[in-house]
């Protein structure tokens, strides 16, 4: 059985490495980003991950946006980076993505 046997302890030591990564890759290219994911994920023990995950958190993190690990929905973007919130929601996002009526 892994060290990170809670959800939460998982959820922890997800945040950390996406955190770590972030800090170290913002600009990097994904496909460099992604190998580090893979290895950082693997020296850690925590689950696999899909390859859809796997991709669309390596471009994510080379984009620069923070990221915050929910255990029930995988990651999502930071609340507080106004990047990809729902014009339909009505929740602030970029301009360009405002509802025009």
């Amino acid at each position: 059985m892994s060290e990170h046997d809670s959800g939460e302890q998982r959820d922890a030591a997800l945040q950390a490495i996406v955190d770590r990564l972030t800090d170290r890759h913002a600009g990097d290219d994904p496909q460099t980003v992604r190998a580090d994911l893979e290895r950082q994920l693997r020296v850690a023990d925590l689950p696999v991950r899909s390859e859809k995950w796997l991709g669309d958190t390596a471009v994510e993190i080379a984009a620069g946006r923070r990221l915050v690990v929910d255990g029930r929905q995988g990651l999502r973007a930071d609340p507080d980076d106004d990047i990809g919130a729902s014009a339909e929601t009505g929740s602030p996002g970029r301009p360009e993505d405002a509802r025009r009526d």
